[in-house]
């Protein structure tokens, strides 16, 4: 799949995809460029004006089943919304390297953020957030 191709098929996956919490935020995706481990802890940490030691991992596998597990079945719209979710988890998975989750712990506002590596080791990043009171 082509740079082009890639980017149109990641928007259409998060088009209308939220992240529920005790509110509902989208996903916001950016083209990091080629970074290591620890330039891309560094740079997620700063564009979110927190310390870097407040930023944990999170098993990807386990961050997307939890979406898709805690969807309230009788809730058509969470149900969809977490559908999608799993559906953006298999395009990563099958068309990046390196899939990682981070949260920025420290405050009611948490931030989120998906890593992944493209074919021409870019560094893509979905960013959303958490409200936790």
């Amino acid at each position: 799949m082509d740079q082009e191709q890639f980017f149109t098929t990641l928007q259409a996956h998060l088009d209308g995809l939220l992240y529920f919490s005790e509110s509902e935020a989208p996903l916001l995706s950016e083209k990091l460029g080629p970074l290591g481990e620890e330039e891309l802890r560094a740079k997620i940490a700063l564009q979110n004006d927190k310390d870097p030691q407040s930023l944990s991992s999170i098993d990807p596998a386990a961050f997307f089943s939890d979406i898709l597990n805690q969807a309230d079945p009788g809730d058509r719209v969470i149900v969809e919304n977490a559908q999608k979710f799993g559906e953006l988890y298999t395009f990563l998975k099958n068309n990046c390297s390196n899939l990682q989750v981070f949260r920025l712990e420290g405050g009611t506002r948490v931030p989120i953020i998906i890593t992944a590596v493209l074919p021409d080791q870019d560094t893509l990043s979905l960013s959303t957030y958490a409200i936790e009171s």
